[in-house]
């Protein structure tokens, strides 16, 4: 398989799905409330008693682990709604608010209220944290802040062993990146769909796309996954990271892995690489890329080994902070482009870019499924008299 289809596909969302306020406000009541986030990675709050606060949804939320155990509460005190606290990461044995000292046990119930007295009758647990669930795949930590979420093993459509192992503990954590994006959330997940636009966007990174005979495409009802053979023209890049490997004693992997578990989770492998994307909305025209990245760690404990580990790792974190910024530089302009007052006819999707169309029939589906239907682009017809039938791929 290299493409399901055969021709170009139509562009299935109009233009305000990508900027309408009300279809953002449905948007992430029927496909974001009820889903499963990837939102930090096991060693942000290692030890006991470490905590890591972050922001999903407009949900100000502090990770914390106790126990032994990661558990999710919304950073807010019940007492006057004051943020628990409001620094970024730390230690607490206990969860304790900041402006009057209330503080929260592991199931967050109240163990200590000061002057507790002047709040008689106060019944117990009445005024406790809100808690949310918490799942660990590998080293990832997902978070969902529905009270009855779905399966998150039906969200990751049958691809969760898979993600253990790519972020078991076989890798080290690299570099982890917050990019807030000016540009509505589907822009960030089309982007990271096709890689057609490598040549143009990412010239000092990825610079070419694979020839269609190197790329394979598999289309699942919740994921899509894209396969890129080795190429011979990266003979040499694979060479320098099989000499690092060996110093490192481990086993680099030259074929590219993507995958995509709707509605905003990527994940890929490269080389010595693996990393995890979790795309956020914020506003219409506003998302949040986050970005966690692991190198492979190596089996060996040699002078050379280290060495290995940390020239990959210096080149690691220069590539993919470029990549990000390259990308970061075009998407506003997608996005303004969508907010264009008069936009061109057209709206066209190659078979190269065919996981768009996919994931475009996904967030269609959901939103029928909820009652909050969006009406579909009005493809206008755009076959020339020599492309009857379809503009079909070269092989």
């Amino acid at each position: 398989m290299t493409f399901a289809s055969k021709t170009h596909l139509p562009q299935m969302l109009p233009a305000e799905a990508y900027t309408s306020c009300d279809h953002f406000s449905r948007e992430s009541a029927s496909l974001f409330q009820d889903a499963w986030h990837c939102v930090a990675q096991t060693n942000d709050v290692n030890k006991e008693g470490s905590f890591k606060t972050l922001q999903l949804l407009g949900h100000p939320l502090i990770l914390w682990r106790t126990q032994g155990e990661i558990r999710c509460y919304l950073n807010v005190c019940s007492h006057r709604h004051c943020l628990l606290t409001g620094k970024s990461d730390g230690t607490m044995p206990l969860l304790k608010c900041q402006y009057h000292g209330w503080e929260y046990d592991r199931e967050g119930d109240t163990k200590r209220i000061p002057d507790a007295k002047s709040f008689r009758p106060l019944a117990p647990g009445v005024l406790g944290l809100r808690r949310y669930h918490v799942e660990l795949v590998g080293q990832l930590v997902f978070v969902s802040l529905a009270t009855k979420p779905t399966s998150l093993d039906e969200q990751l459509g049958g691809q969760r062993s898979y993600l253990e192992d790519l972020f078991s503990d076989r890798w080290a954590p690299l570099l982890t990146v917050a990019q807030e994006v000016d540009a509505n959330w589907k822009v960030l997940a089309e982007n990271v769909l096709e890689g057609y636009h490598l040549e143009e966007v990412h010239k000092n990174t990825f610079k070419k796309f694979a020839p269609a005979k190197a790329c394979h495409h598999e289309l699942f009802e919740r994921v899509t996954t894209y396969t890129e053979e080795s190429l011979e023209e990266n003979r040499r890049i694979q060479q320098q990271a099989d000499f690092f490997a060996r110093l490192m004693d481990v086993k680099a992997e030259h074929e590219y892995h993507h995958i995509f578990c709707y509605p905003n989770l990527a994940a890929s492998r490269m080389t010595l690489f693996n990393w995890v994307q979790t795309i956020l909305p914020v506003a219409p025209g506003k998302s949040v890329n986050y970005w966690q990245i692991f190198q492979l760690r190596g089996h060996s404990r040699t002078p050379w080994a280290r060495f290995a580990a940390a020239i990959i790792g210096r080149h690691g974190r220069k590539f993919f902070k470029e990549a990000m910024r390259e990308d970061g530089v075009v998407m506003p302009g997608v996005q303004a482009g969508m907010a264009a007052e008069d936009q061109p006819s057209g709206g066209l999707i190659s078979a190269r870019e065919e996981r768009i169309f996919h994931f475009q029939q996904f967030v269609l589906q959901k939103m029928r499924q909820s009652g909050s239907g969006v009406r579909e682009h009005e493809e206008t017809p755009i076959l020339s008299s020599s492309c009857e039938g379809g503009c079909h791929v070269s092989e």
